[in-house]
C-alpha cells in the first residue's frame, strides 16, 4: 500500500496536535474583519424591521 494513503487519515489531527502545542497568536486585520462584520450584520438586522423591504427593495 502507498504510504501516501496511510498517512492521509492522520494529517489533520497531526495539524491539530501542532495548533494546541504551538498556538500561534490572533491576527489584528482578522479580527478587525470579524468585528466590522458583525457590526454591520447588526446595523443591517436592526433596519430591517424599520423599512419595509430594506435591503432589496
Amino acid at each position: 500500500v502507498n504510504p501516501w494513503r496511510i498517512a492521509e487519515g492522520s494529517m489533520p489531527w497531526d495539524d491539530v496536535q501542532k495548533w494546541l502545542q504551538h498556538p500561534s497568536p490572533p491576527e489584528g486585520v482578522a479580527v478587525v474583519g470579524m468585528i466590522a462584520g458583525a457590526a454591520i450584520t447588526g446595523a443591517l438586522s436592526l433596519l430591517r424591521p424599520r423599512f419595509v423591504g430594506f435591503p432589496w427593495g
